[in-house]
């Protein structure tokens, strides 16, 4: 049996990853879900505890981490994250498995596993910013995420950023979009 593939999307916030995820898990592709473990304190409007992300104490983090139940662990805005080792095991019985993933943490995600990135661009940097503001966070975070996006844009831009991603996507917020994301994974999944 062949190893599933791990599917990373990354990107600034408020681009539409986990929208693009979503569309993934209801297009009826062979992908399930891999759970973020976070240290996050709030939970967005979109989210669902235990759905879409877990989230947890830095004291259980922590612990996860030392008992070797947590991979992958990352940081970003000030947050841990990381993935049940059981969940992210399913790829060696084939199942394909996709999650959302600090731009960061993709180089260690590339090296463990047999992993397709993927970076999604905004066509509208307005837009990103206009969904970032109305997530239910506090002020700190959603400028800490504002300034993230020019030094993570610069940086995926450059010859190192660029070479860490198999694909580059721009979502223009619209339909149109969605079926090309969805046509990107059936193709990296052939």
């Amino acid at each position: 049996m062949s190893s599933g593939k791990l599917y990373t999307l990354s990107g600034v916030s408020g681009v539409g990853k986990s929208y693009m995820l979503k569309a993934v898990l209801d297009s009826g592709l062979p992908i399930k879900r891999l759970k973020l473990i976070t240290t996050r304190e709030n939970v967005r409007k979109d989210e669902t505890i235990g759905v879409d992300k877990i989230f947890v104490t830095n004291d259980a983090f922590e612990r996860l981490k030392k008992c070797g139940v947590l991979v992958l662990p990352f940081e970003a805005f000030g947050n841990r994250y990381g993935f049940y080792k059981n969940d992210i095991d399913q790829l060696k019985n084939g199942v394909s498995l996709i999650t959302e993933m600090h731009y960061t943490a993709v180089p260690s995600a590339r090296e463990q596993y047999d992993s397709h990135s993927l970076y999604i661009f905004p066509g509208n940097l307005d837009i990103a910013i206009s969904k970032n503001a109305q997530r239910n966070e506090p002020f700190e975070q959603r400028e800490k995420k504002e300034i993230d996006m020019i030094e993570q844009l610069d940086f995926v831009l450059s010859e190192q950023g660029k070479s860490m991603f198999d694909e580059f996507f721009q979502n223009n917020y619209d339909s149109d979009s969605v079926t090309r994301f969805l046509e990107v994974i059936r193709s990296a999944e052939r």
